[in-house]
C-alpha cells in the first residue's frame, strides 16, 4: 500500500489511494493559490495545471466527467474543494442559452446563401 503524504491523514476504504493522493495534492495546489492571492477553487484549475508532478487539472476534469461514478463522500470532498457539480454547471448553461427565433437560425443563413440577390 502507498504511503501517506502530508496533509493525508487518513485513507477512506471506498476509494482508491491514487484518488486521495490527487485530491490531497489539488487541496495543496488549492491552499498556494490562495496564500498567493490568485484564488482558489478547483473549477478554475486550467488541464494543464501540474502540480507535484501530478496533473491536477487532468484529474479535475476526469472527475467531471464521471461525476456518475464517484460515491457521495467523494462528491462532498469536490464541492467542499469548489467543483460545481456537472448537473449544476449544466443548467446554469441552459438558463443562459439565448433561444433563436425561428428562421434566424445557422440554417436558415445557409438557405439564404444558395439564393441569388
Amino acid at each position: 500500500m502507498d504511503a501517506l503524504v502530508e496533509g493525508e491523514a487518513w485513507h477512506p476504504p471506498h476509494w482508491p489511494v491514487a484518488w486521495q493522493r490527487h485530491l490531497t495534492y489539488a487541496a495543496e495546489y488549492l491552499r498556494e493559490r490562495a496564500g498567493r492571492g490568485t484564488g482558489g477553487r478547483l473549477d478554475d484549475v486550467g488541464l494543464d495545471i501540474v502540480h507535484r508532478g501530478t496533473s491536477i487539472g487532468r484529474w479535475v476534469a476526469r472527475q467531471r466527467s464521471g461525476w456518475d461514478g464517484l460515491n457521495e463522500p467523494q462528491r462532498e470532498q469536490l464541492v467542499a474543494l469548489g467543483l460545481t457539480p456537472p448537473a449544476a454547471v449544466d443548467a446554469v448553461a441552459e438558463a443562459a442559452a439565448v433561444p433563436v427565433p425561428d428562421g434566424l437560425g445557422p440554417s436558415a443563413h445557409a438557405s439564404r446563401r444558395g439564393r441569388s440577390r
